[in-house]
């Protein structure tokens, strides 16, 4: 498929994400509720690294 044509086709009237996942079968909603979940986890982790990497940094000097 032409990325051209992906970039200007319009969505579908009333396509969102909140009806996609209403509309999902139970198992999709796990899998999408896990991934969510360790996106968050990975984000805090990150998060946490920075800021002890900054406070190690503050220290050394």
């Amino acid at each position: 498929m032409y990325p051209a044509f992906v970039a200007v086709t319009p969505a579908p009237e009333g396509m969102d994400l909140l009806k996609f996942f209403l509309h999902s079968g139970p198992m999709a909603k796990i899998v999408l509720g896990l991934l969510t979940l360790m996106s968050l986890a990975s984000w805090a982790i990150m998060l946490n690294k920075y800021l002890h990497f900054r406070k190690a940094d503050a220290q050394s000097r």
